[in-house]
């Protein structure tokens, strides 16, 4: 896991400016990730998660926000259920479970080209993100 990359978001997250822009950043390095650095549970991800969790607390039940987000909220919930043990942080509630039309409207916010890449993986995934 290189380092300097783990040093990179602990540092964003301690910076303590504009969490928008952090949420930002993270959403999109996460379009095709599960861990912001490596493939585990790093102090990148802890870091960020901290930083995050009242601003996304808030927004929990905003399916507005929600929508604008996938990959951070997707990216999120993972990593409270890791970190849940490690700290004071209460678990926020959030609802995965979009319809098939909630994910139409995600995809049209991506860019061309990876419209029909997270559509297909919804739809490969359809009994375990969509309700029946």
């Amino acid at each position: 896991m290189p380092e300097e990359s783990v040093e990179k978001w602990v540092q964003l997250a301690d910076a303590g400016g504009d969490l928008r822009s952090l949420m930002n950043e993270v959403n999109k390095h996460m379009e095709t990730r599960t861990f912001l650095v490596g493939n585990e549970l790093s102090a990148a991800d802890e870091a960020v998660y901290k930083a995050i969790h009242a601003e996304l607390s808030k927004s929990a039940t905003d399916e507005k926000a929600r929508l604008s987000g996938v990959h951070l909220w997707r990216w999120f919930d993972l990593i409270q259920h890791r970190c849940e043990k490690k700290g004071n942080l209460a678990m926020v509630d959030i609802d995965l479970n979009l319809s098939m039309e909630q994910m139409k409207i995600a995809a049209s916010k991506e860019p061309k080209g990876e419209q029909r890449g997270l559509l297909l993986h919804v739809k490969k995934r359809k009994n375990w993100i969509l309700p029946k």
